[in-house]
C-alpha cells in the first residue's frame, strides 16, 4: 500500500493561494508549489492534469475569496452599493495585492469574458434605470467609472500611491458626480 498523500486537492489549492499571496501568481508552478508545500511533484500532478488546470483552480479559489470580500464590503452598509463595490475592489487590492494582481492584472487574451460581460451589462442596465439615462450612456458611464476604480486599485496594489479609504471615497464621489452630470448633459 502506498504512502498517503500529504495534501488533498483542496489543501494543495489552499497552499497555492497562500504561496501566491506571498510570492505572486507568476511564481506558481508544479515544482514551486511542491517546494512550498513540502511535497513531491507527484501528488500535484495526480490532482492537477497540468499547470493550466492548477492555475485555473487557484484563480477560482482566489476569485471566491475576492467575491466574499466584496460581498462583505457591500453588505457592511458603509457606502451605497455601487460605491461600496468600487471601494471593495480597491480595498481588496490594498489588503491582498498579489491576489488582486493574479485576478485583475494578468493577460486575459485567451480567456472567455462572457461572465464579466454579462455582469457589466447588468450593472449598466441598473445605472440606466436608476439615473434615467439611456443604456449606451450607462455602459459608457460604468466603463469610465470602472477604469477610474481599476486605476486607483492598480496604483495601490503596486504601491505607487498610498491613499486612505477616505481619500478614495472622495475621489470616487467626485468622479461619479462629475461623470453623471456630464452624461446627463450630453443626453439632453
Amino acid at each position: 500500500m502506498g504512502k498517503p498523500e500529504k495534501y488533498s486537492k483542496e489543501e494543495l489549492v489552499s497552499k497555492a493561494v497562500e504561496m501566491v499571496r506571498i510570492k505572486g501568481f507568476g511564481n506558481l508552478g508544479i515544482r514551486s508549489l511542491a517546494d512550498y508545500a513540502g511535497v513531491s511533484t507527484q501528488p500535484i500532478c495526480r490532482n492537477f492534469g497540468s499547470v493550466k488546470e492548477l492555475n485555473a483552480c487557484v484563480l477560482c479559489a482566489i476569485n471566491d475569496l475576492y467575491e466574499d470580500f466584496l460581498k462583505n464590503e457591500v453588505q457592511s452598509g458603509k457606502y451605497p452599493p455601487y460605491k461600496a463595490s468600487g471601494i471593495g475592489y480597491i480595498n481588496f487590492a490594498r489588503r491582498e495585492p498579489e491576489l488582486f494582481k493574479a485576478l485583475f492584472m494578468r493577460s486575459r487574451k485567451n480567456e472567455d469574458g462572457k461572465k464579466e460581460d454579462d455582469s457589466f451589462n447588468e450593472i449598466a442596465l441598473k445605472i440606466s434605470k436608476a439615473y434615467g439615462i439611456d443604456y449606451e450612456s450607462a455602459r459608457t458611464f460604468h466603463l469610465t467609472m470602472w477604469l477610474i476604480v481599476h486605476g486607483v486599485a492598480t496604483q495601490i496594489a503596486t504601491e505607487y500611491l498610498t491613499l486612505s479609504e477616505n481619500d478614495v471615497s472622495e475621489i470616487l464621489t467626485e468622479s461619479f458626480n462629475a461623470l453623471l452630470n456630464a452624461t446627463k448633459n450630453k443626453t439632453k
